[in-house]
Order: C-alpha cells, then structure tokens, then sequence
C-alpha cells in the first residue's frame, strides 16, 4: 500500500528543479519492493542512462538485482559490470563484486547440475613377467605363478547424479572391470586364466560440501555392493565372494597448495568358494584407515603426493587373519610433448599373526609412468611397475616387472 501510495506522489511531482534520475530511480525503488520487475526495470534504465554519476550506477546495481532475482545471470552479469565501470563508490563496488562472485558460483552449479551423466572407460594392454594369483580384493599380495602373460584390461563406470546443489550430491555409480590373459606365446593357459577377475560393483555415493573451521571440506560417505568373478576354483568361473561396502572420505583444503584426505574403508567379504572353511575361511570384515596429501610445489603445476595406511583384515579363519602397514610418496610434473611425468615409491609391511606359517612381507614398488591427452576427453597413458616382495613364504616371495598401456575416455552430460 504505501509503495503503491508513493508511486502516486512520484507521479504527481512536477518541478524543474527535481532530477530526473533520481525521480526515476525512486520509481523504481518502489517498483523493485512491489517485485513488479517489468516496470522497474524500465524506471531504473531510465535512471541509468541518465548517466547521473551519483545515481546512474545504484540503477544500474539494482536492474542487476532484479535480473538475480529472475535468474537471469547474463542480463545481471551485465549490469553488475556496468556498475563497477561506472561507480566511484567502494561499498557499491564491493557488493556488486560479491553478486558476479555469486553468479559465477550459480552458473557452475547450474552447469554441473544439467550434466547428470558421468561416463568413463578404459582399455590397456600389459605385460606381466610373474603373474600372481589372489582370491581377495588385495591384488598385490597373492601367490606367484612364475608365468609371464600378456593380459587386456577393460574397465568402465556410469554414474547418475540424481542431486546436485551447493552443499551436498546424490548419485548412483555402477562399475565394472576384467581382464583377459595369455601366455608368452599368446596361447590360452589355464593357470594364467585362472588369475584373471572380474568385478562388477554399485556404489552410491552421497557428498557434503562446505566448510569446517574455516578450511574448505567434503565429505562422501560411499554405500555399495561389490562381487568379484574368478575361474580359479575347478577351472570354473562363477562368482568367489560378495562384498558389501562402505567409505567415509574427508577432503580438507588445507591451504591453497595443501589438500589433505582421511577416510576410512570398511568391507565385508563373504567368500563361496569351497576352500573357504575351517581355518581357511577367508569370509571377513576388512577396514583400511588412510591418510594422503596432495601438496602442490611453487609454480603449481608440480606436485608431491604422499600417503599412509593401516588395514586390518579380521577374517573367520585364523589363516586369512592379516594386518598390513602402506606407505608412498610420489611426483607429478609437465615433461615433454604435453605429458605428465608420475612417479612413486611404494612399501608395504604385511603381517598374519595367527598364521601357522606366521608369514611376513616386505614389499618394495616403484612406479614411473607418462600420461598425455590425445584428443578432447582422452588420454594415454604408459606405465611400468617393478615390484620385490619380499616373504618367509616360498610362494609370496617374488620380483616382477608390469608394463602397461592404457587409453581412458571420460564424457559428462
């Protein structure tokens, strides 16, 4: 009622000594509080190119206002410009560099929020001196078969992001991963077949963003089922275990040039191979605790990583029982010819304390590794992997070299 009132006296002023910008822009004041947006925006243009340097630019503020308010981020965009172009107000300029600030913020969202499809795959070829045969989810620990194989490796995920907002995301993620293996002589063996898995898993992922302690933060807790496939058991290949997951990952943003991560893993592996019993019975409850950094070098375009872990694998038979220590650190930097040049030191320390055997390991891995973009969304990558384990048992204790080539693609949409 009283905007309505005071559009009334607006219009019944008349003076020559009134200015008509400010007349106008007090129109659209009234306007702007009646969110009758049409005609405010039609007072305040006038108000603006008025080019009134006392009024002009607040005219020019609060068209930017009501486009916000219509989510309209070019036309606002615009304005907001035109103010600080145009203002000699520091608290003026000031709130409309928090508002550009705020529709960059908008226009990212509303970006990310339109693409609800993730997809990503990857194809590699690798070479393998000393293949090892695991029935677990830790690939890196099993028994040597002293054979050299060329394996494929194809892997892929889809993800549906079903919510996307400032602070938090929903999605659904279905992975799959397997590999197929040859001998040296490209010729089919039933013990290097054996050691080939495949994995299909669904996860689904809720994320939280913001803020703790002043440092910037995400949080993801990671609820999902996972079975693996193998042909290790009487040459016949069917489903080995199931798993059901969860992780709880915490990114802090330390600093510009720190990104810490904690997160813990848990697992529940139930086994259905036949071995699996007694003392055997590797059905178990696993939980991997991590800490990794992520520390980025002056220039930023190089970059230190570094992580540290303990997993406990608490198993129903007392032989599958295990504890076991990582640790690494590697370097990322820009080389030649557009690539990135990766690499890590990697050990880990295994123990089994109820083991009969009481088997220890001592593994040593070092990585090098070029990765180079070879056309939009895809990229190339080579590596190579030499591995010593070091073990009291005969058939853990080993050396072997990896070489791999791989070509992944991601899209969103």
């Amino acid at each position: 009622q009283d905007f309505n009132r005071s559009l009334v006296y607006i219009d019944l002023t008349e003076s020559k000594e009134i200015n008509d910008a400010e007349k106008e822009f007090y129109r659209g004041l009234n306007y702007y509080q009646l969110k009758d947006t049409a005609n405010g925006l039609e007072a305040f243009k006038k108000s603006a190119d008025a080019k009134d340097p006392d009024i002009s630019p607040s005219a020019n503020f609060y068209r930017g206002l009501l486009y916000f308010d219509k989510k309209n981020w070019a036309d606002a965009r615009t304005e907001f410009q035109r103010t600080l172009d145009t203002s000699n107000d520091p608290a003026l300029d000031e709130r409309a560099e928090a508002y550009l600030e705020n529709i960059l913020r908008q226009q990212l969202v509303e970006g990310e929020r339109s693409r609800r499809w993730t997809l990503s795959g990857t194809a590699g070829v690798i070479y393998d001196n000393n293949v090892l045969l695991t029935s677990d989810s830790d690939r890196d620990r099993g028994a040597v078969t002293n054979l050299e194989a060329y394996r494929t490796l194809f892997a892929g995920s889809a993800r549906y992001r079903a919510m996307y907002e400032d602070t938090q995301e929903f999605a659904a993620q279905l992975d799959f991963s397997t590999m197929y293996s040859v001998g040296s002589g490209f010729q089919t063996i039933q013990a290097v077949t054996n050691t080939d898995p495949t994995v299909v898993g669904i996860t689904l992922p809720w994320t939280y963003k913001g803020a703790l302690r002043g440092k910037g933060y995400k949080f993801d807790f990671v609820p999902g089922l996972e079975t693996t496939y193998m042909s290790f058991e009487n040459n016949e290949w069917k489903s080995i275990f199931n798993s059901y997951l969860a992780g709880f990952q915490n990114l802090f943003v330390m600093d510009e040039r720190w990104y810490m991560n904690v997160n813990l893993d848990l697992r529940k592996d139930n086994f259905t191979t036949n071995a699996s019993a007694g003392d055997n019975n590797s059905t178990a409850l696993k939980s991997k605790l991590t800490w990794s950094n992520i520390n980025f070098l002056e220039d930023k375009k190089q970059l230190i990583v570094s992580d540290l872990s303990y997993t406990a694998n608490n198993s129903l038979g007392k032989n599958s029982v295990f504890n076991r220590v990582d640790a690494g650190l590697g370097y990322i930097t820009p080389w030649k010819w557009s690539t990135a040049f990766i690499s890590k030191i990697s050990y880990f320390f295994l123990t089994y304390p109820e083991n009969a055997t009481g088997r220890t390991d001592n593994s040593y891995m070092l990585t090098l590794g070029l990765s180079r973009p070879i056309a939009d969304k895809i990229v190339m990558g080579l590596t190579g992997l030499y591995t010593i384990n070091s073990s009291n048992s005969a058939t853990n204790q080993y050396k072997k070299t990896n070489i791999m080539l791989t070509v992944t693609a991601n899209d969103a949409f």
